[in-house]
C-alpha cells in the first residue's frame, strides 16, 4: 500500500468499539479520523465538509441524535442518505449483527462483524488497499 493517507469518518456511539477502530486505523498509518456519533451529526459534517472523507466506517445501531437510544435503523438511515446525496463514498459497514443492504447502495466496500476480543488491524488494511485500487481504477 502506499502512503496515501486517507481522511475517514467513523460514525460510532460506542466509546470501546470507537477506539478499537481507530487503533486499527492508526496501526495502518491513518491519521485523519473524524469520530461522530449520531445520525444528524455524521450527516451534517458530511453536507458541511469539503473535500468528502476517503472512506467511511459506519456503525449500523447508534442513535439518530444526541439524547436518543441506539436504533437499528440509523446505519441503514445514513446509507439511504448517502445514496440520495450521491456523495459516493465508500463506507464499511461495522456493527454485532448481520444486515442486508438495499440492492441500489453501491457504496458499501465491505463489512465487519465486531467482536470485542478481535484486531482489525488486517482486516482494515485488506479495505484500504481494496480502497487504493478502487481509486486507481478511477472509481
Amino acid at each position: 500500500m502506499s502512503n496515501v493517507n486517507y481522511n475517514v469518518l467513523l460514525i460510532e456511539d460506542e466509546e470501546y468499539k470507537c477506539n478499537h477502530m481507530k487503533q486499527a486505523l492508526t496501526n495502518n498509518a491513518i491519521k485523519n479520523i473524524v469520530h461522530k456519533e449520531t445520525a444528524v451529526d455524521a450527516l451534517q459534517y458530511l453536507a458541511d465538509e469539503n473535500p468528502k472523507p476517503d472512506l467511511i466506517i459506519l456503525d449500523m445501531q447508534f442513535p439518530m441524535r444526541y439524547g436518543d437510544g441506539p436504533s437499528t435503523r440509523c446505519g441503514l438511515f445514513v446509507l439511504e442518505e448517502l445514496n440520495r446525496l450521491e456523495y459516493n463514498i465508500p463506507v464499511i459497514m461495522c456493527s454485532f449483527g448481520c444486515y442486508d443492504i438495499p440492492k441500489h447502495i453501491t457504496d458499501v466496500i465491505g463489512y465487519i462483524l465486531f467482536d470485542y476480543g478481535r484486531d482489525f488491524t488486517d482486516t482494515i488494511a485488506a479495505y484500504l488497499e481494496k480502497l487504493e485500487e478502487m481509486k486507481d481504477a478511477g472509481m
